[in-house]
Order: C-alpha cells, then sequence, then structure tokens
C-alpha cells in the first residue's frame, strides 16, 4: 500500500469505499458515502508532512481502513466462547445480532410498540 500522496490516498478511499459493507440500521449515514466524500477532499490537497516514523497520516488511516475490510484482527485476536457467552448472560450476543438483523424490517408501529416495552420494563 503506497498512498503516500493524495491522488493515491484518494484512489485507495475510493476503493476501500465500494469495499465497505452497508450499515442496515442506518442506510441513511453511509461510512460508505463518508469515505467517498473524503476522497474526493484529497484533490486539492497537498501531501502531509510524514511523522517521526516517515509515514504520511493518510498512509496510516488508509492502513487502519484496508486491515478493517480484509477482516485482519478479528482473525487475529479471535473472540473465545467464554467472551462471547459470558455466565450472567449466555444468550446476549445471539439476541442481540438477532435483533440487529430484525430490525431493518420492522414497520413504524412495531418500532414505536417496541420503545414503549423498553420503557415500560425499566420503569
Amino acid at each position: 500500500m503506497a498512498a503516500a500522496n493524495p491522488q493515491n490516498a484518494r484512489a485507495a478511499l475510493l476503493r476501500l469505499s465500494k469495499l465497505w459493507p452497508p450499515d442496515p440500521l442506518r442506510p441513511d449515514l453511509s461510512f460508505s458515502n463518508f469515505l467517498a466524500a473524503r476522497a474526493e477532499t484529497f484533490a486539492a490537497t497537498p501531501s502531509p508532512p510524514p511523522d517521526a516514523f516517515g509515514r504520511s497520516s493518510l498512509d496510516v488511516q488508509v492502513k487502519a481502513l484496508e486491515e478493517l475490510t480484509t477482516g485482519k484482527f478479528a482473525k487475529k485476536y479471535p473472540l473465545s466462547d467464554k467472551t462471547l457467552r459470558p455466565p450472567a448472560m449466555p444468550d446476549y450476543y445471539e439476541r442481540l445480532v438477532r435483533e440487529m438483523e430484525e430490525a431493518p424490517q420492522r414497520s413504524w408501529l412495531q418500532r414505536m410498540l417496541n420503545s414503549w416495552k423498553g420503557y415500560i420494563r425499566m420503569g
């Protein structure tokens, strides 16, 4: 990865914006769109100075995004069953994932009823 100049960083960010998965819970706030808009700002931006290690901040940002899209850290630091199934609430994360998958398909009325159920439960 060599994004040492703004044009390389722009190309890398545009490529990464196409790889980034959409957010089903907030389709109007797309991180892909943010990356594409940020890439467009590099057209007229001069190259930033390197840090003490000779890397530019653009290089570091692009490398971090590339590592997130490839799943490097999920492979390097896999979550154990002990983490995914804590003794106090063993099915918490399974329910959370199921809830996040079901949430985008709910109607307005279902969302409001769930919201009120939460208020009543907490009160």
